[in-house]
Formats: C-alpha cells, sequence, structure tokens
C-alpha cells in the first residue's frame, strides 16, 4: 500500500546515513545550536532527507515545515 513512500524513506535514510557516516570523525559542534540539530552534519543530513521527500511528494510539502 505504501510501498514508495517506505523506498523514498529508506533511500532518504540511506544518504542522510552515508553523509554522517563520511564526516564522523571530524564533526563540529555548533555553538548555540537548537536542541535537534548539534552540528554542522546534523543539518546537512536533515536538509538530505527533507531535499529527497520534497522531490517525491511535491504535493506534501505544504504539510512539512522548515
Amino acid at each position: 500500500m505504501f510501498e514508495k513512500e517506505l523506498l523514498v524513506a529508506l533511500n532518504a535514510a540511506h544518504e542522510a546515513g552515508a553523509l554522517i557516516a563520511k564526516v564522523y570523525q571530524s564533526l563540529k559542534t555548533q555553538e548555540n545550536a537548537p536542541a535537534d540539530i548539534t552540528t554542522e552534519t546534523d543539518r546537512e543530513s536533515q536538509e538530505t532527507v527533507l531535499k529527497i521527500l520534497r522531490k517525491e511528494f511535491p504535493r506534501s510539502e505544504e504539510h512539512t515545515s522548515a
């Protein structure tokens, strides 16, 4: 029923995870960052997921905040 959604979500998570793994050894914290985003890599991985979801489900963007 939601096969496409699951595949897209898994792909987004995989790409974000690959980004995090790539820079894991040299993560730098951001001063005064919001509690949910503490490093530049966290922000980049979140943007990676959102970019993929918005591309695959453009009509759903009106229901997301970012």
